[in-house]
């Protein structure tokens, strides 16, 4: 009699204890403030587990939580009107979207993720797009691809880690190329790579983290006789020690294979991360 009344408190114990797990995990809604607002599982009273916050309108998080904080993966989106008007289609204009998919630790982008920050600018020629792919720590994106693509079609790319930066700008309409809803007649170029065989580029530049060294590469045309020359600067710890300009035609060969090599391994990243900016 005794074992058959430890073995049902042992069960009734066992039930009692998944009711109390199961019940952490149960979605309910939570009004946190007048503006704030969350459903999804909770623990403690707290956001713990898959849920969705609201600040607002035009503010919102879902994914993952733990102890009343974003931890683990999810997605952030803030739409900004605060610039928006309506344009003579009657579309908003202006608007601005920021969209984060990634991981998060203690309410903050901690880990791999993609931050994108984008302008519907339909009519008013205030095009002002980011995108960064790679690595973040407490918010700030340390590792990974950098695009930002403005209104003037200028555009500039940067690559870092540990041990690079490898940036470069061009002033051609680089999102033409990677947008199906342009679909422009006199695109002169088909990918990023002709774009910087052509030499149509600006401010590029390889930077060595652990030795110091850092090389700029200026590409020149000389619009009356189409000739071109490339210059290469070289700076120790940021004072110039070596500065280069080629000329003749075997030179500019030389020296535009040697940019070719340096960009090659970064060129197909920067690609990827453009188009996943426009698709």
């Amino acid at each position: 009699m005794k074992r058959i009344c430890s073995f049902l408190l042992c069960l009734g114990l066992f039930f009692s204890q998944t009711s109390l797990v199961n019940a952490g995990n149960n979605k309910v809604n939570l009004s946190i403030s007048k503006e704030i607002s969350y459903y999804g599982e909770v623990l403690n009273g707290k956001p713990n587990g898959q849920g969705t916050m609201k600040w607002g309108a035009y503010k919102s998080y879902l994914g993952s939580w733990k102890n009343g904080k974003r931890s683990g993966y999810g997605k952030f989106v803030i739409i900004d009107y605060s610039q928006a008007e309506k344009d003579f289609d009657g579309r908003m204009d202006n608007v601005r979207t920021t969209t984060y998919i990634g991981q998060w630790n203690e309410d903050m982008k901690n880990g791999e993720g993609i931050l994108t920050d984008k302008v519907n600018a339909f009519h008013s020629g205030n095009q002002d797009d980011l995108i960064q792919k790679g690595q973040f720590k407490n918010n700030v994106f340390i590792k990974g691809n950098e695009v930002h693509t403005y209104w003037n079609n200028y555009s500039d790319f940067l690559y870092k880690d540990d041990s690079i930066n490898v940036s470069f700008q061009t002033s051609d309409d680089i999102q033409d190329l990677y947008q199906d809803t342009y679909n422009l007649d006199y695109e002169e170029f088909n990918d990023l790579e002709e774009i910087i065989d052509y030499g149509a580029y600006e401010n590029l530049t390889f930077q060595s983290k652990s030795t110091g060294i850092t090389y700029k590469y200026a590409h020149l045309l000389d619009n009356e006789y189409g000739a071109f020359t490339i210059t290469r600067t070289k700076y120790v710890n940021n004072k110039m020690v070596e500065e280069l300009v080629t000329d003749a035609e075997v030179d500019n060969i030389n020296m535009s294979r040697e940019i070719e090599r340096k960009l090659q391994p970064y060129l197909k990243g920067f690609e990827l991360t453009l188009k996943m900016l426009y698709q």
